[in-house]
């Protein structure tokens, strides 16, 4: 059989190939994406892994060209299509993942109409499942109508599918009022599809200074005169509050519709509990490391959509010596699955729990505080997801370590 059934390790053989491919290239701005049906989830598709390296100076062609004939690749032209240079295996210098992994390798300049193509389909059947579907069944009827022959099914897909794949180009520009070009894409979104070299090194330029910025409070926390003044908490029973991450609501990239109000109680000195009702939407795995993995906010891995969440937590803080705490944070969450377009596509339940570790400081005679902290993230439960959801959640560890924190309040 040509076609064969969807399986989560395309995923994995796009990541193991792009890691090697990715050893080489450094000194230049580049992204890689998967691309093709195998990169769409629940998609039956040949087992052939379709990638694209995108650059954005026209110098580097030459610069990338040389680099991957030291894995082991040739140029192979564009065989007919201008800005996709085909890159193939030699032969003479055998991997374990290089020649093992069935791909096609293309390498395309930033804003090329033949990436466009790939990027524009890709995503719009990410986002369709009657597209997706569509596309299986006319898939599936030529490779029937080709008697399973490789080449002639290949004949029968350029002449058949053409028209289907240029109306979904059309509408996914359409549908989200794509900008004049590709290139313009890539700097408007880090997270989108994919992303300038610009903007990925604000990006982590951004998560440098956070980490920078939380890791020097941490250690100059002692030093504060804030907690040499009883920092027993005791000024008042009831407080207020919220996070600084609310600060992400501001962002032209992806902004997480943020939500929380902490309301809580010190029922001792050392002892406080807080009810914490938020609400907020993702697109990458929870088991990401939203500051310290480079893969959140990579395409590959992004959700088919996204989720929306709504929960309640309750929290339960011990204090140990001075303003040091630990905490306990259990969270019920409803959580309803939402296509591209913001269609829902399932509901969904988890319960997610936090064990943190931090450091409460006082100020203007103990009326406001805040508590810079490091966390564990545990999601403790959660029901099945929808498929494209799944594939790539089960992916990633259900724990987080090192999750920065950063709570502020009002007592009262």
């Amino acid at each position: 059989m040509i076609l064969k059934k969807y399986t989560s390790n395309w995923i994995k053989n796009f990541t193991d190939i792009k890691r090697k491919i990715e050893v080489v290239l450094n000194g230049i701005e580049y992204n890689i994406e998967h691309v093709g049906s195998t990169s769409i989830p629940n998609l039956d598709a040949k087992p052939i892994i379709d990638i694209d390296i995108i650059y954005f100076n026209s110098a580097d062609f030459e610069i990338i060209k040389s680099k991957l004939e030291k894995i082991g690749y040739y140029h192979n032209g564009n065989q007919g299509i201008e800005d996709r240079e085909v890159f193939k295996r030699n032969g003479q210098l055998t991997t374990e993942i290089l020649d093992v992994i069935k791909h096609h390798l293309y390498v395309c300049p930033v804003g090329s109409e033949a990436l466009e193509r790939h990027i524009l389909s890709r995503n719009f059947l990410r986002k369709n499942d009657w597209a997706r579907l569509k596309y299986q069944q006319m898939k599936y009827e030529l490779a029937e109508k080709a008697n399973q022959d490789k080449k002639q099914y290949a004949a029968l897909k350029e002449q058949n599918i053409n028209d289907f794949i240029d109306s979904i180009i059309a509408e996914e520009k359409e549908s989200q009022d794509l900008f004049l070009n590709l290139s313009e894409r890539f700097i408007a979104s880090r997270q989108s599809t994919f992303a300038t070299s610009f903007n990925i090194k604000i990006k982590e330029m951004q998560k440098k200074i956070l980490f920078i910025g939380f890791v020097l409070m941490m250690t100059n926390i002692l030093q504060l005169n804030a907690q040499n003044a009883n920092q027993d908490g005791t000024y008042k029973k009831w407080f207020v509050g919220s996070t600084i991450f609310l600060l992400g609501n501001l962002s032209t990239v992806n902004p997480p519709n943020f939500a929380q109000l902490n309301v809580g109680y010190r029922i001792t000195a050392k002892d406080v509990i807080t009810l914490e009702p938020k609400t907020w939407k993702y697109a990458w795995p929870n088991g990401i490391h939203p500051f310290a993995n480079k893969a959140y906010g990579k395409a590959e891995e992004k959700f088919p959509g996204y989720v929306r969440e709504f929960g309640i937590s309750l929290s339960y803080q011990r204090f140990l010596w001075k303003g040091l705490y630990t905490e306990l944070n259990v969270m019920p969450t409803l959580q309803n699955f939402m296509n591209g377009k913001g269609k829902k596509l399932d509901n969904g339940f988890q319960i997610f729990n936090t064990y943190r570790v931090g450091y409460q400081i006082n100020f203007f005679k103990k009326r406001f505080f805040i508590q810079p902290s490091v966390a564990i993230t545990h999601r403790a439960f959660h029901t099945k997801l929808p498929n494209g959801f799944k594939q790539l959640d089960d992916k990633w560890s259900k724990f987080v370590i090192g999750e920065p924190g950063f709570h502020f309040g009002f007592n009262f």
